[in-house]
Order: structure tokens, then C-alpha cells, then sequence
């Protein structure tokens, strides 16, 4: 069969274990989905942000060790570099570890009115972290 035109159905809890793992290392605003076809192929596709190049490649990284390097996972990179996420939370700009994927806590509360690094993570729990749209325009499948 096609690839193309394999029916694929995400897993959710294994979405979200994935994601969750990625949180726990230093990349909060990446999310994963994790599908499978009938034929038992599975595909993962990252989304979200991250500061760096670095940081898009320590995300693929990090995914590729969640399923132990295992050759037949696909993995689609859909996470996008903006270099001004480092400064969330911060009126000024701190130096970002490049291998936790750019991303800097401010080290005291900031009273300019700036959001703290809690309070901007509190939001992304709050409101999740979405897919980017599908760029084929109204596929069914997962991606």
C-alpha cells in the first residue's frame, strides 16, 4: 500500500507520554503525536517552538531516545525556530543553554509587568499546545 494513502490513527496516551517527556527535558513548547497505520508502521510528528536550531534538533533527539532509536518510526519535524520565545517571561535577555533547546527561566519574578516563566508555562498547560495546520489543506488523516 501507498504510504500516502495509509490511514493512520493517533495514539493519544502515547501522544501525550510523549510530549510530557519532552516538557521534562527543558522543551516545553513542543508536543508530539504519535500515530499508527494498520499496517503497524508509526509516525511521530513534532510541533510547537523552540529557540534554536539546536533546539529543533535536540526535540527530534530526544523523541528518537523516547522510542530507542527504533528505525521504523518516522518522525515528521514540524517544530518551528523562533528566536524570541528564549526571552519569555524575561524583561531581559538571558543567556539560553543550547542543548535544552534555547529556552532561559528568569531567575526572580520581574515586577514590569513582563510574564514569568511559571506564569507562561502555567498558560501552555492551560491552553495546550496545537499541531500546525494541516499545509494540504483538509486531509483526514493525522497529518
Amino acid at each position: 500500500m501507498n504510504a500516502a494513502a495509509q490511514s493512520y490513527t493517533v495514539d493519544q496516551s502515547t501522544s501525550q507520554a510523549l510530549t510530557s517527556y519532552l516538557r521534562e527535558h527543558h522543551l516545553p513548547l513542543v508536543g508530539a503525536s504519535v500515530a499508527k497505520a494498520g499496517d503497524g508502521s508509526t509516525r511521530v510528528m513534532l510541533y510547537g517552538y523552540v529557540a534554536t536550531q539546536q533546539g529543533k534538533r535536540n526535540a527530534a533527539a530526544r523523541a528518537a531516545t523516547y522510542f530507542k532509536n527504533d528505525p521504523r518510526i518516522a518522525l515528521v519535524n514540524r517544530i518551528t525556530v523562533n528566536p524570541e520565545i528564549r526571552d519569555l517571561g524575561s524583561s531581559s535577555a538571558a543567556a539560553a543553554a543550547p542543548e535544552s533547546g534555547g529556552y532561559s527561566a528568569p531567575a526572580a519574578s520581574s515586577s514590569s509587568g513582563a510574564l514569568t516563566w511559571d506564569q507562561v508555562y502555567r498558560e501552555i498547560q492551560q491552553g495546550g499546545i496545537h499541531p500546525a495546520p494541516d499545509p494540504g489543506g483538509g486531509s483526514s488523516s493525522a497529518w
